[in-house]
């Protein structure tokens, strides 16, 4: 017993939509990754520029258009986190992107064997 062409049409156009969903998402997640790795490197050079400095200098923090003086030891302590959270979500979002790459291989691979199949 076959199935009806339209139940193939139907499962066909559902597979390619799921392809395009995992390959929107992998990018957006790819998108996200270097956002956050550039976050990341941001972060460790300031930290690398504010550990040459001598305790006693002046040091700002750009508030929109103008400069609020803040002391250098409370720069240092809000780049610690800002680092360690950018380092959190990096490995969040390597996670996903293994993820949703092995679902897209899967949803290729099943579009493969379906086009084979229709062939035969």
């Amino acid at each position: 017993m076959s199935v009806p062409s339209e139940e193939l049409q139907r499962i066909f156009t559902e597979a390619q939509v799921r392809l395009a969903e995992a390959s929107r998402q992998l990018s957006l997640v790819k998108s996200q990754l270097q956002a956050k790795q550039r976050e990341k490197r941001l972060g460790e050079l300031t930290a690398k520029e504010l550990s040459t400095l001598a305790s006693d200098v002046a040091t700002y923090r750009a508030v929109g258009k103008m400069f609020i003086k803040v002391d250098l030891t409370l720069l240092r302590k809000e780049l610690t986190p800002r680092i360690q959270d950018a380092e959190k979500e990096i490995k969040a979002l390597e996670r996903t992107q293994t993820k949703l790459e092995r679902e897209l291989e899967q949803h290729q691979n099943m579009l493969k064997q379906f086009a084979m199949s229709a062939n035969a």
